[in-house]
């Protein structure tokens, strides 16, 4: 096997053991109100972390396109309680017609240097 298997299976164990410890809290622990508020907040926070990375990051740059435009149609609709089907939808529409009119704005720009290399004249 090599290194990387052994990191991997590692990795496994400790995943499995972490999960096993949890049988052995006592329920007065987990039903605490502090408990419940600090478990919510676990699950959030690197949720949060990974949709900032995604929508905001290419390799280790930032960049602004059409994903930013998506999150916001997606927080839009969930802040309107929409279901979890129409969030996605409407993330992707918003992120499709932003990265067509993205698109069609560059081939704009692209048709229009071409032609003002020819005389400096903008054809219609």
């Amino acid at each position: 096997m090599s290194e990387l298997s052994w990191w991997v299976l590692g990795a496994c164990l400790a995943a499995y053991a972490i999960k096993l410890c949890g049988y052995f809290v006592p329920r007065k622990v987990l039903d605490s109100p502090i408990m419940t508020r600090v478990a919510s907040t676990l699950t959030i926070a690197p949720l949060a972390s990974l949709v900032t990375v995604n929508a905001f990051t290419s390799g280790q740059e930032l960049v602004l396109d059409a994903r930013i435009g998506a999150l916001a149609a997606a927080m839009i609709a969930l802040f309107f309680k929409a279901p979890y089907l129409v969030v996605v939808l409407a993330g992707a529409l918003a992120a499709i017609l932003l990265a067509r009119h993205r698109a069609g704005r560059l081939s704009t720009c692209s048709k229009q240097m071409t032609s003002r290399g020819r005389g400096g004249k903008v054809d219609a």
